[in-house]
C-alpha cells in the first residue's frame, strides 16, 4: 500500500514501532557492551600464571611412593617361599 493511500494512524504506529525496536536494540547492545566487559575482566583474571604444588605437595608424595615400595617388599617377603 503506497504511503499516499495509507491511514496516518498506521504511519504513526510504524513510527512508534520503529521507536520500539530502536529502543530494543539500544537496550541489547548495552547489555552486550556490559557482557563482553565482564568477559574480558574475567579473561584477565583468569589468564593469570597458576601456581605450581607447593614442596609439601612433592614431599608427600615422595612419602606415598615409599610407603608403597616399603608395604609391596615387606608383603612379598612375607608370603615367598622360605628355602
Amino acid at each position: 500500500m503506497p504511503m499516499a493511500d495509507a491511514d496516518p494512524s498506521d504511519a504513526a504506529a510504524r513510527a512508534e514501532d520503529a521507536k520500539v525496536r530502536e529502543e530494543w536494540r539500544r537496550l541489547e547492545r548495552r547489555r552486550i557492551d556490559e557482557e563482553i566487559a565482564e568477559a574480558r575482566e574475567d579473561a584477565g583474571t583468569a589468564a593469570s600464571p597458576h601456581r605450581r604444588p607447593g614442596w609439601f605437595v612433592w614431599v608427600a608424595f615422595v612419602v606415598a611412593l615409599l610407603a608403597g615400595i616399603a608395604l609391596t617388599a615387606l608383603v612379598n617377603g612375607a608370603f615367598a617361599p622360605q628355602p
